[in-house]
């Protein structure tokens, strides 16, 4: 792993970031704890929309620390400024929910035209559901298995321990 690239206005416009605590240090690697957030920080009502109470309901309490590359020399105890770019953020989340989905869709119909083909109809409504299941389990499973995301890069320290 090289140093990341030097990041000046122009690329920093198209980058998410956020601020984090550096729990450990191993060899080049920095674990990283993040802030939860609860909502798209988009406008003031973060508290009553759909958007804050989904990440609320299935946002884990107590995180793992992110692994990120310690470009910068952080030591334990130091605050961060990690940034990701925007577009890994849309390839992160249509591979963490668009695969399953697409397994669910894929699945669902595979099922339901083996039942059409075969005359089971009295089984159709069951065994495309059962469809739809494992497809979203094998999408999930492959995406699990297969896809290894980009992590966030350690953009400066804001505080030093």
């Amino acid at each position: 792993m090289g140093n990341p690239k030097e990041l000046n206005a122009e690329n920093r416009e198209n980058r998410l970031t956020a601020k984090g605590w550096v729990v450990s240090v191993s060899g080049e690697m920095a674990y990283v704890s993040t802030e939860r957030q609860t909502g798209c920080s988009g406008c003031a009502s973060q508290e009553g929309c759909g958007t804050a109470s989904l990440a609320k309901l299935f946002a884990p309490r107590n995180r793992s620390p992110i692994a990120v590359f310690n470009a910068l020399g952080a030591k334990s105890g130091d605050e961060v400024l990690l940034s990701m770019e925007e577009s890994h953020l849309i390839k992160h989340s249509f591979m963490a929910y668009g695969v399953p989905l697409l397994g669910l869709f894929i699945g669902a119909g595979l099922l339901q035209f083996i039942t059409q083909a075969f005359a089971m109809t009295e089984a159709s409504e069951s065994l495309t559901m059962v469809g739809g299941v494992l497809g979203v389990v094998i999408g999930w499973w492959a995406t699990k298995t297969y896809y290894r995301p980009e992590p966030p890069v350690m953009e400066k320290i804001l505080q030093a321990s």
